[in-house]
């Protein structure tokens, strides 16, 4: 699952190109380790690192975390685990990432209709099946599917989850297929994914 780490003026994330299994290493690139093992990074700038968590780290105990950077190292700090975290990505507003049937980006003058299918983008899904190695792009047959029982709801309804796992073409992302619920009414309305409890966010739906 991926691990966004914030890091306000950090030196060594000031000072470094950070990489991972799948970009170029140097002599002067920093590091994500996540229990000793180098975590595939996806984003830094001068206050946050961006980076999956490997798949096989323990989920019964903390882990350790810690940063390197041309060979100078940060402290190490422990990081409790779950088996699976779901969190639905936001934009501005608190607005859920939802590609709409049309895989046009849901919004409020973009709604989804009732009875749409529609894609969810979340992270922290856990393990799936067949596994996919950390840091490699998710093949596009077969799907790797979430392993947990899970459910995604709608304005408090429960939607009909076709499908919830990783995003082919795409390292450590997670998405729902599911269909929006066809009672409702024309408004924002509250989306949940759930393989336990999470906080709800946005997306709009409206009758045809």
């Amino acid at each position: 699952m991926p691990l966004v780490l914030s890091l306000a003026r950090s030196p060594l994330v000031e000072s470094s190109r950070f990489f991972g299994k799948g970009l170029q290493a140097s002599a002067s690139s920093g590091q994500v380790l996540v229990n000793g093992e180098v975590a595939p990074v996806f984003f830094a700038n001068g206050s946050q690192v961006n980076a999956e968590i490997p798949y096989d780290v323990p989920t019964d105990k903390p882990v350790s975390l810690s940063l390197t950077s041309a060979g100078t190292s940060s402290n190490t700090v422990q990081l409790s685990m779950q088996p699976a975290a779901p969190g639905i990505f936001t934009s501005t507003g608190n607005r859920a990432v939802v590609e709409n049937a049309d895989y046009s980006i849901n919004s409020p003058s973009n709604p989804a209709h009732l009875g749409d299918f529609v894609t969810v983008y979340l992270t922290g899904g856990g393990a799936v099946s067949p596994a996919v190695a950390t840091g490699v792009p998710t093949p596009s047959t077969p799907l790797s599917r979430v392993n947990a029982p899970n459910s995604v709801s709608i304005g408090g309804t429960a939607a009909l989850v076709y499908f919830l796992g990783l995003t082919p073409r795409f390292e450590g992302l997670y998405q729902a297929n599911v269909q929006v619920p066809t009672l409702g009414r024309n408004r924002l309305m509250p989306v949940t994914e759930s393989t336990q409890p999470r906080d709800p966010v946005a997306a709009s739906r409206r009758h045809r």
